[in-house]
């Protein structure tokens, strides 16, 4: 199992005299110190947001004259009755007037778009994974609810650790939750809606495609800030992290190919009061 935290020796930082705390003996002259977060990673794959490349159709297409050609010339029928893509490297070019031209014939995430009088979808992505400190950090127990201590979140940062998108990477959105939160959104929410026990951590910028082995700093958003912080004071309470993104394909985008794999490298803070 991943340990979510590893804490920074803090033997070499503790002088036996002093302050009693957790069973030892604190020096008062003893500096902050902290407590690190390894890796905890996201995943994600292109067949994971990428737009279908074969449209199954309510009734099966007609080869001769082709079915498909005539909704758009980036289209033909395949063996299997269905719509298939000329060249599913990009989307194709479906004219539209109305949202429901483009949801019937190509499934819900898509809608018209009216400047380009084609069809666009939006695809988003949501992973999550749990956060239990009480268990993987079992001397945060002691550290994090001492009336001698403060606890104060330092930093998020992401690593980018495998990045061969074909295109640059959407914002990706980082948020905190308690453990009873399924997703990031309210149940059949229109439009849809954030639940009110997540909190945005920060975010991490567009990424340019095919680059990897850099850290980008998570801008912390306050309230993001205190709900981790308040983790780390009360580590009985078992959170999660999620991350969500979202990508909107026009006619004509490229479809992205590739895998994108980022790490969560996060610090807390110690001190004496």
């Amino acid at each position: 199992m991943i340990r979510l935290f590893s804490l920074v020796p803090i033997v070499t930082a503790l002088v036996f005299s002093g302050t009693l705390f957790g069973g030892c003996i604190i020096s008062d002259d003893v500096d902050d110190f902290e407590i690190k977060l390894p890796a905890k990673s996201f995943h994600l794959d292109t067949g994971q947001v990428s737009p279908p490349t074969v449209l199954t159709m309510s009734q099966a297409c007609v080869a001769s004259p082709d079915s498909c050609a005539a909704i758009s010339p980036d289209l033909f029928c395949n063996t299997d009755g269905d719509c298939e893509v000329t060249d599913p490297t990009v989307l194709p070019t479906i004219p539209c007037g109305l949202d429901s031209d483009c949801s019937e014939v190509l499934g819900e995430t898509f809608t018209c778009n009216q400047a380009d009088a084609a069809c666009q979808t939006t695809v988003g992505f949501e992973l999550s994974t749990p956060v239990n400190l009480a268990e993987e950090v079992p001397e945060l127990q002691d550290v994090g609810s001492s009336q001698f201590t403060t606890v104060r979140f330092s930093y998020v940062r992401m690593l980018v650790q495998e990045n061969t998108f074909s295109i640059a990477t959407p914002q990706v959105d980082l948020y905190i939750a308690p453990e009873t939160v399924a997703t990031l959104w309210v149940p059949d929410s229109d439009p849809p809606t954030i639940d009110s026990d997540v909190w945005v951590v920060g975010v991490v910028d567009s990424i340019a495609a095919s680059t990897s082995g850099h850290t980008v700093d998570v801008d912390l958003d306050p309230g993001g800030d205190a709900a981790l912080t308040e983790y780390c004071r009360t580590p009985s309470v078992t959170f999660k992290f999620f991350v969500y993104a979202e990508m909107t394909f026009r006619a004509g985008d490229p479809i992205p190919q590739g895998a994108l794999t980022l790490r969560i490298d996060s610090a807390a803070i110690v001190g004496l009061n």
